[in-house]
């Protein structure tokens, strides 16, 4: 990977000068199209300093995962990608499983040691020797395992929350019932305490909805939490309001996602089957990577599970109605955002809205249980007229709000304020 000679500078010098130096950490591979709503993000936000600063990734990339982006890689000044083992994470795998049972009883969550890459280490230390930033950026919590790598880097950090760890695993714990519920439980403690250190040796965290604001507000202690919503990348034209000639109901999630295994689970078990009794003729498509055993198992008849494909796009152009009924996790819905953005009609749960001024009625409608969900949904099937009405409210709300320069403006002035008031360098 190419590595640009940079003289030292100190942070004083930094808060100076406009364009600086921004460290990126991430899980994944940032891309337009990546599988996952957090990757799509990173590479947005990534895409937006960029037209400013000089940015350098160092990303982990699965097996699974597409190689970086072309565009990425000609907007940053350093790409770095480490490889992940094929067995160190994945929720099907038998390791993921033991430790999702025996870490919490060493305080140490699931996911955090399914991405702790040695290789990384090393090169992350290498990196931040030779590039010197002046922020480093941690997106999300499970890099800030990575922080004790940065004892001679005296730059501000920044974590960036996209759902926090004790949210999520509180809720899967709370669905779990016998020796599962305690492990859970256990696990949602080790989280806790997890992020609690973690956000110790930051100077910001940024989260994307005061929901999160509150979960993490008793584990941060002096740390100031800073609430910055995403963006999507708005599409120039919007997709077909009124979708294709079968009526169509689309759910769309990465199933690596634990929230999006039970919000498909509970679509596909209680809410479609009331639409079916009205309206036989609708079908249900899933779409998304990595579904499990106990969703396959439900694709027949009139509801299909697609697996990854290579676009969502023609799914979404041609479903009458998007659905995300989320009842469990954090953060902001990205699949929501894009559907919005790409001008169709959806009917979401209260959480799966979160962070968004959206108006119940006008640019999505928002439901709470079975019928709820199942009686709004065959109302747009039966009424293109409304349909239309409220996919074109969604896409209009969209292009006003949703655009990235709010966000990357925001970031902006949060590295403004952290240089210019000096940083306490911060030892793990």
């Amino acid at each position: 990977m190419t590595r640009l000679p940079v003289p030292k500078r100190t942070i004083a010098a930094a808060a100076g000068n406009r364009r600086r130096r921004l460290l990126f950490l991430a899980p994944h591979v940032p891309g337009p199209e990546a599988p996952t709503g957090g990757a799509r993000s990173t590479f947005q936000l990534i895409a937006g300093l960029a037209e400013r600063h000089d940015i350098a990734v160092l990303c982990l990339r699965s097996p699974s995962e597409p190689p970086t982006d072309a565009a990425l890689r000609r907007a940053c000044a350093v790409v770095q990608e480490i490889a992940r083992d094929a067995h160190t994470g994945g929720h099907g795998t038998w390791r993921y499983r033991l430790q999702i049972r025996i870490l919490p009883l060493f305080t140490t969550p699931a996911w955090v040691l399914s991405t702790d890459i040695p290789s990384y280490r090393q090169q992350l230390r290498s990196l931040v020797r030779s590039w010197e930033p002046d922020i480093v950026q941690i997106e999300y919590h499970v890099m800030a395992q990575y922080i004790g790598e940065l004892h001679s880097c005296y730059a501000p950090r920044v974590m960036t929350q996209y759902e926090p760890g004790v949210t999520a695993a509180g809720d899967v714990a709370r669905g779990m019932h016998g020796l599962d519920r305690i492990l859970g439980r256990m696990e949602a403690a080790a989280w806790a305490r997890y992020e609690q250190n973690a956000m110790s040796h930051v100077d910001a965290v940024v989260v994307f909805t005061e929901y999160d604001r509150q979960a993490l507000a008793p584990l941060a202690g002096a740390v100031p939490i800073e609430r910055i919503p995403l963006g999507v990348a708005v599409p120039p034209k919007s997709l077909n309001p009124c979708g294709g000639l079968t009526p169509t109901v689309l759910f769309v999630g990465n199933f690596g996602h634990g929230p999006n295994v039970d919000a498909a689970l509970w679509l596909m078990r209680s809410i479609f089957p009331l639409v079916s009794r009205t309206r036989p003729d609708a079908r249900l498509i899933v779409v998304g990577p990595d579904p499990p055993h106990e969703i396959t198992a439900l694709s027949g008849g009139t509801m299909m599970v697609t697996g990854a494909v290579p676009s969502v796009l023609p799914f979404l152009d041609d479903a009458n109605v998007v659905v995300a009924p989320l009842r469990r996790g954090g953060g902001m819905r990205v699949k929501v955002m894009e559907a919005l953005a790409a001008g169709k009609a959806v009917v979401a749960s209260p959480l799966a809205a979160a962070g968004l001024d959206v108006r119940h009625g006008q640019e999505l409608l928002l439901a709470e249980r079975d019928h709820e969900f199942a009686s709004l949904i065959v109302n747009l099937l039966n009424d293109p007229t409304e349909r239309r009405r409220v996919a074109e409210s969604a896409r209009s709300w969209a292009v006003a709000n949703l655009d990235w320069r709010g966000p990357v403006a925001a970031y902006e002035a949060l590295h403004d304020r952290l240089l210019a008031g000096g940083n306490r360098r911060r030892v793990p």
